[in-house]
């Protein structure tokens, strides 16, 4: 197959999709409301890819590809690659407690491209996070359209799950934050476990917190 891509390209052409995927845990899946961890988690989406076009969005638990089932987020990778670009394929995806079917036409991966690509303040939530919201600037600078960066982090749910000063949250369970104020809410109205998603210097995860 490689040398056939050779002699007809000049190169070896792989699929792609445009995603960031993450392994889903057993407290992920129950914030997403899955019956048991399963498939590969979308931690974000690039901008004009073939995802973004297809509808694909960050906090999707891709579970089939095709007619292969994704039990972990490894799998997925080589499934894409060895479809030719150009393509069309299916997901499945579980989104927002239900599973969903998208249609979507493989890119080409391009490795190039790819490769070129203190002390807490007071008053911390219950979470123990100290947070403000994302200035304008800071929000074109990063093209993010809301978020709240931590300034700090004390004892407490938050610093079990590795959450650091720097990082910007930008959802509660798949709803975007931009306030101390709806961080709290969302979190309060949330039941024993929350996901939120993170955005650490260029990369974006969900991590999930436990609440008691």
């Amino acid at each position: 197959k490689v040398h056939k891509q050779l002699v007809e390209h000049g190169k070896v052409r792989r699929g792609r999709l445009g995603v960031s995927i993450q392994e889903v845990n057993a407290d992920l899946a129950e914030s997403f409301g899955m019956d048991r961890p399963a498939g590969a988690l979308v931690s974000s989406v690039v901008k004009g890819s073939p995802a973004e076009r297809a509808g694909i969005q960050s906090g999707d638990v891709i579970t089939q590809f095709n007619s292969t089932l994704i039990e972990h987020s490894y799998e997925l990778p080589p499934l894409v690659s060895e479809i030719a670009p150009g393509t069309s394929a299916t997901l499945n995806v579980w989104r927002k407690g239900g599973s969903k079917t998208v249609k979507i036409t493989v890119g080409e991966f391009d490795e190039e491209a790819d490769q070129t690509r203190q002390s807490p303040p007071k008053n911390p939530s219950t979470l123990g996070l100290v947070v403000r919201p994302l200035s304008a600037q800071e929000r074109s600078d990063a093209r993010l359209g809301a978020g709240v960066v931590v300034e700090g982090v004390t004892d407490g749910p938050a610093a079990r799950v590795g959450i650091r000063r720097g990082d910007v949250i930008l959802s509660v369970n798949g709803e975007p934050v931009s306030s101390a104020e709806q961080l709290q809410t969302l979190a309060a109205k949330s039941r024993k476990k929350i996901a939120l998603l993170v955005q650490r210097g260029n990369n974006r995860l969900f991590v999930s917190l436990a609440l008691e």
